[in-house]
């Protein structure tokens, strides 16, 4: 395999070239700079102290739906390391979960009669005859609060995700498994 060494930044793209001197052009996408990221903090735990973590950076990850896997994976810590850190982060979760699905809501325009979100989706699961249902909740950085829900429905796996604005107590559908 030949090795590529970078030539120039074009635009969006790297030019890249062999010793050969053959050119090529590498987009930058967000797969690409998702790997990036991922080699230069490889890059940056090699310069590190070994075995050192940072709560805070295992924190935001942990709100950010991480699992703990992937947090090894991305900072390198021991599984045992994270696990002391996220527990206060998981229990943020499951409490906006639970703050969601006590949301008050209408099943119709014409129903005065509200009843919690929880309650509501769980009624309508059994009428899909849902299997697996699975709830979860995060915190995006840009978007805020997300409440999702996975579950299958007659052999069809369905994702269903709202933002959540927890001081509104507001839930909008973001897929259309969600509306």
């Amino acid at each position: 395999m030949d090795e590529l060494r970078l030539v120039r930044r074009d635009d969006q793209s790297l030019i890249v070239a062999t010793d050969a001197g053959e050119e090529y052009r590498l987009v930058v996408d967000e797969a690409v700079l998702s790997e990036l990221r991922h080699l230069g903090r490889l890059i940056e735990r090699g310069s590190r102290e070994v075995g050192r973590v940072n709560p805070r950076e295992v924190q935001s990850l942990v709100r950010a739906g991480k699992s703990r896997a992937e947090i090894a994976d991305l900072t390198g810590a021991d599984e045992s390391d994270i696990a002391r850190y996220e527990e206060p982060v998981l229990a943020e979760r499951r409490y906006m979960l639970e703050l969601a699905q006590a949301v008050p809501v209408r099943t119709s325009a014409s129903d005065e009669a509200q009843q919690q979100f929880g309650t509501v989706i769980a009624e309508r699961l059994v009428g899909l005859g849902a299997e697996g249902t699975e709830w979860s909740s995060w915190r995006d950085e840009e978007a805020g609060w997300m409440i999702a829900l996975e579950f299958v429905s007659r052999d069809v796996a369905h994702r269903a995700v709202w933002s959540f604005e927890h001081r509104k107590r507001l839930l909008s559908p973001l897929t259309p498994d969600a509306e």
